[in-house]
């Protein structure tokens, strides 16, 4: 389901997209041709609550945009 992605990113560095999956509390990528999908990482706490996120070459922010 489209609900489940909580935000989502271009690296224009890697070429790729990123986005939070909260269903499956993943961060999930893909190439900009949307052929080499992989998990990048596994996030338990507070994936329901962020909402925002940056991608930069080796970098990733997460944000709680709103939490208090």
């Amino acid at each position: 389901q489209n609900d489940d992605v909580r935000a989502i990113t271009l690296d224009p560095s890697s070429h790729r997209i990123y986005w939070l999956d909260s269903n499956r509390q993943t961060i999930g990528s893909t190439d900009l041709d949307s052929r080499n999908f992989e998990d990048v990482a596994t996030i338990s706490s507070y994936i329901n609550q962020m909402n925002s996120m940056v991608a930069f070459r080796d970098f990733m922010i997460m944000a709680l945009l709103g939490w208090s």
